[in-house]
């Protein structure tokens, strides 16, 4: 099986200083000595590998804004203005992904249209079938897409994640949600509506919530409160051990 023609730089979820140039509508590097704005309205600093953000709303900015800092595509390495660039999901969110460093990457916009709800690897095989076969890429993309939908119903449906995403349970209540989450945009109403229909066909979550350090919630606020809606106890999350958001 073929090679990423472009190595993902962000394999892992560390954050060092002075190491992301963000392109936006202003340019700044994060340094550990004072907050740089990463967007118009996004705060973030690095001190010893942590990354410490303003408002717990933010975090889907900054995430956004360091994985496009590079300006190539990590599927086909063309290169573009980070600007036009947009964010993939290694593992896709409909297959419980998250947006996490290790898990996301800069793409041009037909590399993530044609990659859809595949993995790397199961694109860079599809991409391979294309250009031998289009019926066999065809097949292949539909056994993709049942294999997916067999996964959910499979009972260790995050614990077969953990090893790649680090998923783990924790007690609804343990949540910290700060008021800028509270407030922020909600999420489109057919996005809401599959999470939901989620949790009616298989009983769970499609995907984990982010949290910091201190279990303050980062990502997915719908989750959150489907959560609720359902009354679930436990729920899967990801900990993201070197993030601290210093929201009051």
């Amino acid at each position: 099986m073929a090679k990423l023609k472009s190595r993902f730089k962000y394999h892992d979820n560390c954050f060092h200083e002075g190491r992301y140039t963000i392109f936006q509508r202003k340019q700044f590097i994060l340094n550990s000595k004072n907050f740089g704005y990463i967007t118009d309205c996004s705060h973030a600093i690095i001190e010893n590998g942590k990354l410490k953000i303003r408002y717990a709303d933010e975090y889907m900015q900054i995430m956004s804004a360091i994985a496009r800092s590079e300006g190539v595509c990590a599927y086909c390495g063309k290169k573009l203005n980070p600007d036009d660039l947009t964010i993939d999901h290694m593992t896709p969110k409909c297959q419980g992904g998250a947006t996490i460093l290790a898990n996301i990457c800069p793409a041009c916009s037909e590399c993530n249209n044609e990659k859809a709800f595949l993995t790397p690897v199961q694109f860079d095989y599809h991409k391979l079938l294309l250009k031998e076969d289009c019926e066999a890429a065809q097949r292949y993309f539909k056994d993709c897409e049942k294999q997916m939908k067999a996964d959910k119903k499979c009972a260790m449906y995050f614990e077969n994640l953990a090893g790649r995403l680090n998923v783990r349970f924790v007690d609804l209540s343990d949540i910290v949600v700060k008021k800028s989450i509270i407030e922020s945009e909600p999420e489109s109403i057919k996005r809401e509506h599959n999470e939901e229909s989620h949790i009616l066909t298989y009983g769970k979550l499609r995907r984990p919530m982010v949290v910091d350090e201190n279990m303050t919630l980062l990502e997915a606020k719908h989750l959150y409160i489907l959560a609720e809606k359902y009354g679930m106890k436990k729920v899967p999350v990801i900990v993201l051990f070197n993030v601290e958001c210093i929201e009051s």
